[in-house]
């Protein structure tokens, strides 16, 4: 519940800036940062290893949110013309 509450509306704000073609990099760089920053954190600080259960869950629901955004524009980065 918790990732969900982060991870799609930050999906939904990148799929936004993935509209731009000058955006694609941010969007790429923003897919996976924060992924992976959010498994880094819990790592250190809860002393825990790292874990591919938790980081997949974040990218799908940024993936999602992306997605839900772009899902009526033919010109998004997830669409088929892309």
């Amino acid at each position: 519940m918790y990732d969900a509450l982060i991870f799609v509306p930050a999906g939904m704000f990148l799929g936004m800036i993935g509209r731009n073609p000058a955006g694609r990099f941010l969007w790429l760089l923003g897919f996976l940062l924060p992924s992976a920053l959010y498994e880094f954190i819990l790592v250190w600080v809860s002393g825990r290893a790292v874990s591919v259960w938790q980081v997949s869950p974040c990218l799908f629901l940024t993936f999602l949110g992306a997605w839900l955004v772009n899902a009526d524009c033919s010109d998004g980065i997830l669409s088929r013309n892309s």
